[in-house]
């Protein structure tokens, strides 16, 4: 029974992305961001129950991407998809029909699925991301879809807008860049650093800005991984 727990924790991840996407064709926005930091939650801690039981295997890491897929893939792809939708002054709340001029925000759908089947191959990913990784990238759009409900980026409201921006974020996906894992071996500041710095920025965001804290906190990992990326690159050159 104790062996079932990490895939039971993988299919309440899952479950909770089912039910996050059922709440953003409804037009339910908050119920769906919480229901994403749910599956934000299980998937953290099946990895974690699957060490501590040691049975991670091969399913459960075929299990987990497939799970993704939708709580991290299908999610963020809606939620672009809707914000197009609501830019175009089209039917949004809740969604009434197929409109093909929104189906670019399914690109991030289609970059997640990719993202996830290079992340199983890919055995340089067992301490640090290669690319965005896509529950990163489901929050930052679930951040961007409590702004757009509080009326906060009608400046760059536009298709045009969130077009190139599920692009970017879709390129971010697959790019050659390490990103620091959230994860860690040790508890001391040594070999932590920018995780600190991280957590740090994220407290600030979070007392100055409120809910536009999540989108910024994702943009900030994203720009403190870059740094560190390209620090190391110019002391490996040196």
């Amino acid at each position: 029974m104790l062996k079932a727990i990490p895939h039971i924790l993988t299919l309440s991840n899952l479950f909770f992305g089912c039910a996050a996407v059922v709440s953003l064709f409804t037009g339910n926005w908050n119920a769906s961001v919480i229901f994403v930091f749910m599956s934000g939650v299980a998937d953290f801690l099946d990895g974690l129950a699957a060490r501590a039981l040691h049975v991670a295997g091969e399913l459960g890491k075929q299990l987990d991407s497939l799970a993704d897929v939708v709580s991290f893939g299908l999610v963020p792809g809606l939620i672009a998809y809707i914000l197009i939708l609501r830019s175009l002054g089209i039917q949004y709340e809740p969604i009434q029909a197929l409109h093909w001029q929104a189906m670019p925000g399914f690109l991030i759908t289609l970059f997640s699925a990719l993202r996830l089947g290079k992340f199983n191959i890919d055995t340089r990913q067992t301490h640090e991301f290669i690319g965005l990784n896509t529950p990163t990238n489901t929050f930052f759009f679930c951040g961007l879809l409590w702004l757009a409900g509080d009326g906060y980026l009608s400046q760059v409201d536009t298709p045009i807008f969130w077009i190139v921006l599920s692009v970017v974020m879709s390129l971010l996906l697959i790019a050659p860049i390490p990103m620091f894992n959230f994860k860690t071996t040790t508890l001391g500041f040594k070999g932590n650093e920018i995780r600190i710095l991280f957590l740090i920025g994220v407290v600030l965001f979070v007392i100055f800005f409120g809910k536009a804290a999540l989108s910024l906190a994702v943009l900030y990992y994203i720009l403190l991984s870059l740094a560190q990326f390209l620090f190391k690159k110019n002391k490996t050159t040196i």
